[in-house]
């Protein structure tokens, strides 16, 4: 299992695909048996790739550990939803997490993405926040 946070210089910085491409060969495979232990709990998976100051600081907020993959309680993850405004963060938070379908919040350099894996499927990102897409 992967243990350090993966840190990429910021003249290095990547297109969208790109990112994703490093996120899923990176971070999401090597902790492919960690990501299961949380869908198994019923937990929102958190996923550390690359965070700048602010995203350490929200992620230090949910008792991060410098770990690049941790999990959250499925009611902490819906009341930080509640808490926003935004539908798409709403709607993502509303689904159950479990071993049919793993919802991941994932922290990138300065932004975040909501993604999901399920069995068949593979990767996916929520639709609707820019760019969706899946993830093989």
């Amino acid at each position: 299992m992967t243990t350090e946070v993966m840190t990429v210089d910021a003249s290095e910085l990547m297109k969208p695909g790109e990112i994703l491409d490093r996120l899923l060969n990176e971070v999401l495979k090597p902790n492919a048996e960690e990501l299961a232990r949380i869908a198994s709990r019923g937990e929102v998976a958190i996923l550390a790739c690359e965070p700048d100051a602010d995203a350490r600081e929200a992620l230090e907020a949910l008792r991060w550990r410098e770990r690049p993959v941790f999990g959250i309680t499925r009611t902490r993850g819906e009341r930080m939803a509640k808490a926003s405004t935004d539908h798409v963060w709403q709607r993502w938070a509303a689904r159950p997490s479990n071993m049919q379908c793993l919802r991941i919040f994932v922290f990138v350099q300065s932004g975040t993405l909501l993604a999901h894996f399920t069995p068949g499927r593979g990767f996916w990102l929520e639709p609707n926040q820019g760019d969706a897409a899946t993830l093989s």
